[in-house]
């Protein structure tokens, strides 16, 4: 009753399991390694969380370390073991680009650089706008291409406009 903390120890290896600490934390220990502590702002989690969603399951992975080390975080659905979609956030260290990546299928479909002054878009995959995707911009792999398909025009307005090669001498 007066105890200032209590430790759960295996008898065996004397390895902890949990340690309940008077008027602070509460430790939660894997193979003695501290994977879950409540602390005064909330919770500290060690490696991966998981959440079962019945056949599929949802992974959050929060990753990081303190000063200049990378930090991330991952949300990931899996269906069958194999990953099919997530959003992936990193922030990386100063002198290296931070991304973030949009996840369908196991494939990026979209990644945004540096100071979200980047979009970067693999080959084929579309940018679609209008409910029934009317307007599409995209890369084939050879060309570049904008569609319209809706029933109207397209309409391009501007003060001034100017259609020039790569190197914007015609």
């Amino acid at each position: 009753r007066g105890a200032e903390e209590i430790h759960l120890q295996d008898t065996d290896s004397g390895e902890y399991l949990a340690k309940f600490i008077k008027n602070g934390a509460v430790e939660l220990y894997y193979n003695n390694v501290k994977k879950f502590e409540t602390t005064s702002t909330g919770v500290s989690v060690s490696g991966s969380v998981s959440v079962d969603a019945g056949t599929n399951t949802t992974q959050a992975i929060f990753s990081g370390s303190g000063g200049s080390g990378a930090r991330g975080l991952a949300i990931v659905t899996e269906a069958d073991g194999a990953a099919d979609e997530g959003v992936i956030f990193n922030a990386r260290a100063s002198g290296t680009t931070a991304t973030m990546k949009f996840q369908t299928n196991s494939a990026t479909a979209l990644t945004i650089q540096g100071e979200g002054d980047e979009i970067d878009i693999p080959d084929g995959t579309k940018l679609r706008f209008g409910d029934s995707n009317d307007l599409q911009i995209y890369h084939d792999g050879s060309n570049s291409r904008i569609e319209d398909g809706g029933t109207g025009y397209l309409a391009i307005r501007s003060n001034d406009i100017r259609f020039e090669n790569p190197a914007a001498m015609k």
